[in-house]
């Protein structure tokens, strides 16, 4: 990452909170009926929208992609939607938040910052004039389709819905039993219906509970499939696989780590949220020789630094240096290139791309 990138991103997360509330302010003056409209909740809600808005200008600028900030706002859009919330205000917010930027941060940073606004707002204008009645009824586009692991996807997400984690757990081992790879049942059953949980939160058609319910349940059934599930003769090959500092998800990171094992590979997994320096004193503290790849998860867009904090403090330390380094997550299927911006070798899509990806890496030249 450039410099002044980074050093404009960092200005911009330190001042979040008064830029929120400036940013509230001058929504407020702008229209008579704004604060009629909400209570002190509701208030309190847009100063969190606005600071994570923020955020994600912020990550924006860091790498110099607008695209992190107009997706976000897309996001947006469509559960304000979905909660019949006026999207004139998600518009003027931005809006707003160019002027207070421009009035009162550096020149330097507030020109930074127009772009990625300017680019917001126009997939904003672009975007159907109302879409809440399609988006609360389609579900993602894996399980829409007719094969037989949508159906399977399906049914696994109901039973999810419906608390039945018995059932839940017979589809997929099922699926096992079957003679269906795991790795597939991962990528291909459980990763399309967990999405589809948190499609529906996200619009409001599911609740926390259904969301954590889902979560927990299949990290144990995970577990019950890894048990079974056959592993290719041992290739030589080690891998740590860790989620960066701040990022709370695991369940992707510990399928990579899982598929890696089945492939072969002498596999460990650190879980979410890890500190960069934690990952380095694991690293270091491998019993049997160094690790050959570190695997790095970064699930949502506000990863990015994260990301790029813990490459370089690999990259800087004794265990690190020869250490392949692959990415992937949300940011990543945004941008592949801003693997590279990062400091990583690659990054890879899914977890069997991931695999497949490191061979290549690992490969004598």
């Amino acid at each position: 990452m450039d410099r002044q990138d980074r050093h404009s991103a960092d200005f911009i997360d330190a001042a979040s909170r008064p830029l929120s509330e400036w940013t509230l302010e001058g929504m407020a003056s702008r229209d008579e009926t704004f604060r009629a409209r909400h209570d002190s909740e509701a208030l309190q809600l847009w100063r969190g929208e606005l600071r994570h808005r923020i955020r994600h200008l912020a990550e924006s600028v860091s790498c110099r992609t607008s695209e992190l900030l107009a997706r976000n706002v897309v996001w947006s859009r469509e559960a304000f939607e979905a909660r019949g919330i006026p999207c004139t205000d998600l518009e003027a917010s931005l809006t707003v938040l160019g002027e207070v930027i421009d009035e009162h941060m550096p020149a330097s940073v507030a020109e930074r910052c127009a772009e990625p606004l300017a680019a917001a707002m126009a997939r904003l204008r672009e975007a159907a004039p109302c879409r809440s009645d399609r988006a609360a009824t389609e579900p993602t586009e894996p399980l829409a389709g007719e094969d037989d692991d949508a159906a399977a996807a399906r049914l696994y997400l109901l039973h999810l819905l419906d608390r039945s984690e018995e059932e839940a757990t017979r589809v997929l081992l099922d699926l096992q039993e079957a003679g269906r790879g795991t790795a597939e049942i991962y990528e291909r059953v459980i990763s399309p219906a967990l999405a589809e949980i948190g499609r529906m939160w996200h619009l409001g058609e599911a609740t926390v509970a259904d969301e954590h319910f889902a979560t927990g349940t299949t990290r144990l059934i995970m577990a019950e499939l890894r048990r079974h599930a056959p592993r290719a003769a041992p290739c030589g090959h080690s891998v740590l696989c860790t989620a960066v500092g701040g990022d709370l998800h695991d369940l992707g990171i510990r399928m990579v780590a899982d598929v890696f094992e089945f492939a072969g590979w002498e596999s460990q997994c650190l879980g979410a949220d890890m500190p960069s320096e934690a990952v380095v004193e694991a690293l270091q503290h491998r019993v049997t020789g160094r690790f050959d790849l570190l695997a790095i998860a970064a699930n949502t867009t506000l990863g990015l630094r994260p990301a790029a904090d813990l490459i370089e403090a690999v990259r800087a330390s004794g265990p690190g240096k020869g250490v392949r380094i692959i990415v992937g997550g949300l940011p990543f299927r945004i941008a592949p290139d801003l693997a590279g911006l990062v400091g990583a070798d690659g990054c890879a899509n899914r977890a069997s791309e991931a695999v497949a990806l490191a061979e290549r890496l690992l490969r004598p030249s």
